[in-house]
Parts: structure tokens; C-alpha cells; sequence
């Protein structure tokens, strides 16, 4: 992380504090086609949650106990991947306690959940997120993603395939260095294969010296209580914790666009699906992300790709076909549609 000191901050870009009065119909024009560059809002949220305290936090989530990834403090040789990461079911009081701990030898991140998995149990914390006042009234609690961690729990650079991403920090300090979509030394790679994530093959929780110098263009930018971050359509992006923290996002589409990245990544996972098929389960489990492989026990996750029939991905193919089609008319698209009927 310290090798990107040198890099010029992410300045607040727009900010209400100074005078620049930005109506919610506006700021959505230019969330959803305007803003090319990530972009940091100030004194935007009036969320009621922006005042809690930790022991707040703890007393609304009570004894449920929620699954933490568990990774390694200290240098590792490449990025700590969610296959290699243990889990560990933890109240908050006991996460609290484990994350003030010194001296500890690892991280904790209660990470990538969806609120609306929390209405029944814990509906203050779900009622308590609206994205009104940035433009989007639609989207609520129910459509947001909780992110809680210790000090270095971090998500390993990716891009995310699908439309653009709105990150409000709740609770502490969280560090973010962000890439154009067309950085190629970030070194994509679909292993570990995760649908609607490219991730990056560089460690940047413990770099190589060298990364400061190959990468180029960086943004880096660190958020606070209150803070929101615009994250542009396919922008590659390292997020880390510098204390104990909470965060949460939405994720907004962009129909258009989206049409085709489903196609591309309907046919990524249908390479994936038949590759897998060949392969024996314990070499084709360390090609899939946990949440493709439900041969990972205690997971929940959705649909194995590997076990997924030849006639669904099929299926799925043309079904992004047809919406690309039907948005574009491009014959591309209907000379594709009419060669997956063949198969």
C-alpha cells in the first residue's frame, strides 16, 4: 500500500461544503453517464446510521453470529484468494474484540453480503440506508451491500463487469487505489473464476517493489465517515481497511452496456462450465471463486458451474443474445444467436 504513496490523492471532486449545490436529479445524470473518473461526494448521506456507535452496531446485531473470512497479516507471495482465506462465525461484540486485539496475526471481513438477507433479524440497519439523495430513490437498504472489517481485511484487485458502484463509508477509515479499465499491466486473469468479476493477478496487500513503477495512473484515495465514492464502469480497484470499518455499496446497471458484458460473461462461464466437466473436482475447485463451487462445504453458494447441464448455458447464451439483438439488431448478434442453436 505504501508504494502508492507517491501517487497524487483523489481530491473531493464535489462537495457540498463548498457551495456547489447539486440537485438528486443531477447527481444521477451524472452517476449513470457524465462522471469518466472516480469521483468522491461529501456531505451527501443523512443517513440515520452515520451517528451510530460501534456499541450501536453491536446492540443491532446482537447475538447473530456472522461468517468472517479470515486472512493472513504479513507478506504472502501473491493475492490471499477467498479459497485460501478460513471462515470464522463471530457475534459483532466478538469481532470487535478480535479487531482491537494487537499483536493479532490475521484479518477479518465480514464482506460481499446483502442487506436484505438482514430484513427479518435486523430491519433498523436495512431501513436505515436510502440512496435518495444521490439520485436514486429506487434503490434502499434491500438493495445494498454490507462490508464490515478489522484493520487490513481488504478484497483483492478486480473490475467489476457490470455497471458502476456507489460506496458510502459508515464507520471508520478504508483505502481504495483505483486503475483505468484499460491499465493491461494490472494483469487480468479469470482464475479464480468469479462471474461478473475480472480479478488482477498483483498483491498489492504486500507488493512487489516493482509495482509502483509498472503501474500507471493510479488514484488512490482514502474514505471516511460520511464519504461516498463514485466507482466508474470497469475501473480495476484494491480496497483495504486501515482501522476497523464498515461500508456499503450499491451496485447501479447500465442497461446498455450490461447487455453485452452478460453476453461476454455468459460466454466466459460457458468455457468455464464444459472446461470443468473434463477436469478432476479437486483441480477444476481451485480454478472457481467459492461462491461458484458448491463442492466448498457450508457456503451457500448458487449453481456448481461445474455440474451446470450443457442445455442451461446454452439457454443462458441465448438469452443474452436475444437482449443484445433486441437493444442493437446488430447481425453479430443474430449470426451468434443462430450458431449456439446449432450446437
Amino acid at each position: 500500500m505504501q508504494l502508492f504513496c507517491k501517487v497524487a490523492h483523489l481530491r473531493m471532486a464535489v462537495s457540498l461544503e463548498e457551495g456547489k449545490e447539486l440537485s438528486p436529479d443531477v447527481l444521477r445524470q451524472l452517476v449513470l453517464g457524465q462522471l469518466t473518473e472516480p469521483v468522491v461526494f461529501h456531505g451527501l448521506l443523512q443517513w440515520p446510521l452515520l451517528s451510530w456507535t460501534w456499541a450501536d452496531w453491536a446492540e443491532r446485531m446482537g447475538d447473530s453470529r456472522l461468517p468472517f473470512r479470515k486472512g493472513r497479516r504479513g507478506v504472502t507471495k501473491g493475492p490471499q484468494w477467498e479459497r485460501q482465506c478460513g471462515t470464522e462465525h463471530l457475534t459483532l461484540r466478538e469481532f470487535l474484540r478480535a479487531a482491537t486485539e494487537q499483536g493479532g496475526d490475521s484479518w477479518l471481513y465480514y464482506d460481499y453480503k446483502h442487506m436484505a438477507e438482514l430484513t427479518r433479524d435486523h430491519p433498523a440497519v436495512v431501513e436505515a440506508v436510502s440512496w435518495a439523495s444521490l439520485g436514486f430513490p429506487e434503490k434502499t437498504g434491500s438493495d445494498s451491500t454490507l462490508w464490515i472489517g478489522s484493520t487490513g481485511a481488504h478484497t483483492p484487485c478486480h473490475a467489476d463487469t457490470y455497471g458502476c458502484n456507489l460506496v458510502a463509508q459508515i464507520m471508520g477509515r478504508q483505502q481504495w487505489i483505483l486503475f483505468p479499465p484499460d491499465t493491461l499491466s494490472i494483469l487480468p486473469t479469470r482464475v479464480p473464476y468469479e462471474e461478473s468479476s475480472i480479478y488482477s493477478q498483483r498483491n498489492f496487500y504486500s507488493p512487489d517493489p516493482s509495482m509502483a513503477d509498472e503501474l500507471q495512473g493510479a488514484r488512490v484515495v482514502t474514505l471516511g465517515p460520511g464519504d461516498v465514492l463514485f466507482v466508474p464502469r470497469r475501473w480495476w480497484h484494491y480496497v483495504e481497511n486501515l482501522s476497523p470499518a464498515i461500508s456499503i455499496n450499491v451496485w447501479l446497471p447500465l442497461e446498455d452496456l450490461d447487455d453485452k458484458a452478460r453476453l461476454e460473461e455468459a460466454l466466459v462461464r460457458f468455457i468455464v462450465s464444459q472446461l470443468c466437466k473434463d477436469l478432476p473436482a479437486a483441480v477444476h475447485s481451485s480454478l472457481l471463486n467459492p461462491n461458484e463451487d458448491m463442492g466448498t462445504v457450508g457456503l451457500g453458494c448458487k449453481e456448481d458451474v461445474a455440474d451446470t447441464p450443457l442445455s442451461v448455458t446454452l439457454s443462458q447464451l441465448r438469452l443474452c443474445l436475444d437482449k443484445c439483438s433486441d437493444a442493437g439488431g446488430s447481425s453479430r448478434a443474430r449470426e451468434g444467436r443462430a450458431a449456439a442453436s446449432t450446437v
